[in-house]
Order: C-alpha cells, then structure tokens, then sequence
C-alpha cells in the first residue's frame, strides 16, 4: 500500500535515483516528505522534470548528493523545508524564489549552504524575507546560504534581504 507512504527516508545508502524512480514517487499521493540525503544522486535534465512532478512534497532532503544540478521546485507550492546543502550547485534553485514570494508562503527552511552559488537574486521584497523580518524571534523562517562564492552583488542582495553573514562569506572573483 504505498499510495498511504507519506515519509520515504532512504539516506546515506549510495542510491542513484532514476527519472522513472522520481515519477512513481510523484504518483504517491500522500507523500510529503523525501530524504535522499547522502546518496550519488546527479540531477540531469530528465530527472529534474520527473522530481518537479512530485508537487504534494513539504520536505524535500538532498543535502549531500553531488546533484550538479538544482531541483525545480516551481510546482511544488506546498514545500516547507528544501535541504540542499553540500550538492555541488552553481545555481539558484528554479522556483525558489517564486515560491518564496507567494502570499504567505509555506516555506519555513531554505538550506543551500556549501554550495558553488555565486549568483544569489534579489529577494528583498518577498513574502518570506518580509515575514523573516517582521518578528525574528517568533518567526521560524530559516535561509542558510553560507559558504558559497557570492559575487559582490549577491552580497549587497543577501544583505538587503537581512541574511546575517556572520560567518565564513566567501567572495566570488570578478
């Protein structure tokens, strides 16, 4: 009865989904949270499109796969938690800031920190910044972009978006 799995946590067990493997998980209807942490999962084009299929996701864990390549989350509207650290990404995730500028946007945590990221967007004027901002200590909304080879304009856009770089920032070279 896998249409009632709504957890799947298979880290650190040196899988490499397929696209197919991504497009039966997207036929899982009560399927909200998915751990592939610490896999060999590479991201080509074919298994980006079947990943954005699964929409129902609220979690989507892939901290530790050399992805290469960012998911797209566009679709996925109801998504609280994307974890992607150490994924060898270059790019910002496509989506990730039209998600994050949804009216009351469900995102919680963001986490793209030891990447290869050196284009960061302006997000200042998102739903998620703004509510980030409004109260800190009781909002939740966590973004942690750290590590990653910003250029300088990135860092005047982190900045404007109140993104705390307090510790190692690492700046891209012109």
């Amino acid at each position: 009865q896998l249409n009632r799995l709504e957890v799947l946590i298979v880290a650190d067990n040196g899988l490499a989904p397929t696209a197919a493997d991504f497009r039966i998980l997207a036929e899982l209807p009560n399927l909200e949270s998915l751990d592939l942490s610490a896999n060999l999962l590479i991201l080509d084009a074919e298994r980006v499109q079947a990943l954005a299929q699964c929409t129902q996701l609220r979690q989507l864990a892939l901290t530790g796969n050399p992805l290469a390549v960012a998911p797209d989350v566009s679709l996925m509207i109801d998504l609280e938690a994307l974890l992607l650290n150490e994924c060898s990404l270059s790019e910002w995730p496509p989506g990730l800031s039209s998600l994050m500028a949804r009216a009351n946007p469900r995102l919680r945590q963001i986490q793209l920190r030891d990447n290869q990221i050196s284009e960061f967007p302006a997000i200042a004027d998102t739903a998620f910044i703004a509510l980030r901002n409004a109260e800190p200590a009781l909002d939740q909304r966590r973004l942690v972009v750290l590590d990653n080879p910003f250029s300088p304009q990135s860092i005047v856009n982190l900045r404007d978006a109140g993104i705390a770089l307090t510790e190692s920032v690492i700046v891209a070279p012109q």
